[in-house]
Order: C-alpha cells, then structure tokens, then sequence
C-alpha cells in the first residue's frame, strides 16, 4: 500500500464506527493545518471541521496551527 491508497480513511472509519457502536462518543481530533491529507482522512471517516487554533508538536520547536473536528456520537463514517 502506498500513500493515497485509501487504508488511513478506511481505518479510521472502521474504528470510529465500532466506537459508536460500543457506545463511545462524540469523538474529537486535532491535525496540523499544514497536513490536508490527514484532514482528508477525518472528513471521509465523518468528522466536521469546529475550529482551529494552536497546537503542540514534539518535533517542532514553535506551537504550530491546527485544525479540531469532531464526530457526533454514532455519527455514520
């Protein structure tokens, strides 16, 4: 599998789901604004952009500008 072959989205659906289904939920992410495709990702699984603002990055040196979605509770993928 290479990057762009889909398995990240049909994984974090897949687990996303089975949270729902196990009565977990909402669900929320954070992802760095400079990563559309992870962003891609959340978006395809059902989570909805809520804002954004500043996060933190063991490997960057600077808070850096991210993203937060969240997934309603038993939200479809």
């Amino acid at each position: 599998m290479v990057a762009g072959g889909g398995l990240g989205s049909e994984v974090v659906a897949g687990f996303a789901t089975w949270l729902g289904r196990a009565g977990i939920g909402p669900l929320s992410a954070e992802v760095f604004t400079d990563n559309p495709a992870s962003r891609r990702v959340l978006e395809k699984a059902g989570f909805r952009l809520s804002g954004a603002g500043m996060g933190v990055s063991a490997a960057r040196a600077a808070p850096v500008p991210i993203w937060r979605f969240h997934r309603a509770a038993g939200s479809p993928g």
